[in-house]
């Protein structure tokens, strides 16, 4: 390349750069350019255009970041506001189709709240503040979590909301999947027909997709047969053949913990995996998986008009206990709290959530009347004064 070749670059380069508003790296051009070509017209012209805008740029203030709205509120209201009754009653949990699934069995269930939707990603960051999913989008479930990462994010949610989520047990999930006491007993969640109903590897381009996109079941409930598999909180265990009342399942188990529902991503991928009874599925909980994710179940709440007020105790102290059998002795400033961990503040001072066996043992806690009442368990739970 002759001298003159590069002269000519120098300049194009300056021009193309002072187009596009870099006007340092320009100058520079044009002064290579002036050292190449001795006596060339107008390049001092140039070099003074850029300094001159480079002055002009430097003398404005800084330019201030405007923050993105703060959506963390809006997230968690979406949790709350999305929260589907589900009225308890018994049925047949399990199925004689598959070994994992025997044998049915009876299943007796109080009433519960379960999300309408899976997690978001969006709701996950309101609360934890980063997004781990594979696959990314506000509205997609979160997945790629362990199951005890979910325990972090259902602690921090209850402290910021007051209120008391956890993860539905193996039953409870069955039993929202089947559509509770409204049940048409169809084979998956909402419907006979799986494509109606979820997203799974027949239909869903190996992603996940934005949750309640497909039919509802018969409580309104999305996506409990497809778009991610759900965690629940039991340990994995097989059945047995009694009655049972509010299951939580084993103590503890080297099966891991439970995995229901189909997924639509590359894993658990077999269509008996959609079914509502199928159960081949855990994880060790510290272990996460793309195909997984979650949905919340919340006991009644004790400031609802389900609250049923029994009778006058002491005067002004009142009993007060839920549909479901939960015991809550109000005292000037103490209250029972229930062995689900469940905490209310009546009266201002917030009791430590415990499982607590007798009114003596809470009141040990607010030190007030203690040895005026005792708790005696009986089939309706009542407490009387001594």
């Amino acid at each position: 390349m002759t001298a003159l070749g590069q002269c000519e670059i120098y300049l194009h380069k300056g021009d193309s750069l002072f187009l596009i508003k870099k006007y340092e790296e320009a100058k520079r051009q044009y002064l290579n350019y002036k050292e190449c070509r001795q006596n060339a017209q107008g390049i001092d012209v140039k070099i003074a255009e850029c300094d001159r805008l480079l002055s002009q740029s430097s003398n404005q203030p800084p330019i201030t970041q405007v923050k993105p709205p703060d959506t963390s509120n809006n997230a968690m209201e979406e949790i709350l506001r999305n929260m589907v009754f589900v009225e308890g009653g018994t049925f047949m949990m399990g199925s004689n189709d598959n070994d994992s699934e025997k044998p049915m069995h009876q299943v007796i269930l109080s009433s519960f709240y379960i999300s309408k939707y899976e997690i978001t990603q969006r709701q996950w960051i309101a609360v934890i503040g980063n997004n781990p999913s594979r696959i990314k989008g506000d509205n997609l479930p979160v997945e790629n979590v362990s199951w005890n990462e979910v325990q972090i994010f259902i602690d921090k949610l209850n402290s910021q909301t007051g209120k008391y989520f956890r993860l539905p047990t193996e039953a409870e999930w069955e039993y929202a999947a089947r559509g509770g006491n409204k049940s048409k007993g169809y084979i998956y969640s909402g419907s006979n027909n799986i494509d109606d109903v979820a997203w799974y590897q027949g239909n869903s381009g190996n992603i996940t997709h934005t949750v309640g996109s497909k039919m509802p079941n018969e409580l309104g409930i999305y996506d409990m047969s497809g778009n991610v598999c759900e965690f629940c909180n039991d340990w994995y265990d097989s059945y047995s053949n009694s009655v049972q009342s509010d299951p939580q399942g084993p103590s503890n188990s080297q099966k891991g913990k439970v995995v229901r529902g189909g997924s639509g991503v590359n894993f658990f991928d077999l269509n008996s995996a959609k079914t509502i009874t199928n159960r081949n599925q855990s994880i060790n909980p510290s272990v996460y998986c793309g195909a997984i994710g979650f949905r919340l179940v919340s006991s009644q709440d004790v400031n609802t008009t389900q609250i049923l007020k029994v009778e006058e105790l002491m005067g002004s102290n009142t009993v007060y206990w839920t549909k479901f059998g939960t015991i809550y002795h109000l005292y000037d400033d103490c209250i029972l709290i229930d062995k689900d961990r469940t905490k209310e503040n009546f009266c201002g001072i917030e009791a430590q959530a415990r499982e607590l066996k007798s009114i003596t043992e809470l009141c040990s806690i607010c030190e007030n009347r203690a040895d005026k009442v005792n708790f005696f368990p009986s089939n309706d739970d009542k407490l009387r004064i001594k």
